[in-house]
């Protein structure tokens, strides 16, 4: 649905930033459902969003359905139009990453998912740069959609879930 309302209904299929809306929506649903749970959930849900999204990731590098900015030097992807920044490979090992130190902050009891959920976040906004929808445009939708989730937690975190 988000790259339906994204692309004002000319396009029909999968969003990263859609799944993790979703997973946020799910929380929500399930802590309604069973409230005694719901910061259980909200820490589980955000803990694997990287490792979701890494793993996607290397989905979307072999299915080549989006690409990075144009670039010719070492480990670029070959497109029909050139070489191109292998952004699909640097999110997935990022996102990969993410997951590890998150899990190693949550082994230490000292995993925060509204902060984690941020520093997710801003890191997709980041990487966003380096993709081929900022050759002519200088914010993409998903980098406001991602900057929505931002504020959404930082304006909500008291009434959604508290986490500390």
């Amino acid at each position: 649905m988000t790259t339906f309302m994204l692309s004002k209904a000319a396009n029909f299929g999968l969003n990263s930033t859609g799944g993790a809306l979703g997973i946020l929506a799910g929380v929500l649903i399930f802590s309604k459902i069973t409230p005694q749970y719901k910061s259980a959930f909200f820490e589980a849900y955000t803990l694997v969003l990287p490792l979701m999204y890494g793993i996607g990731k290397i989905g979307c590098s072999f299915a080549g359905c989006c690409g990075g900015l144009p670039y010719n030097g070492i480990m670029r992807v070959h497109t029909q139009s050139g070489g191109a920044f292998p952004i699909q490979k640097l999110e997935a090992l990022v996102f990969l990453l993410l997951f590890a130190g998150s899990l190693f902050f949550y082994v230490k009891n000292r995993f925060n998912p509204i902060k984690g959920a941020i520093v997710y976040s801003v890191v997709k906004i980041v990487l966003d740069f380096l993709r081929d929808t900022h050759v002519d445009k200088l914010i993409t939708p998903n980098q406001i959609l991602c900057a929505a989730v931002i504020v959404s937690l930082l304006f909500f975190r008291r009434f959604i879930i508290d986490c500390g």
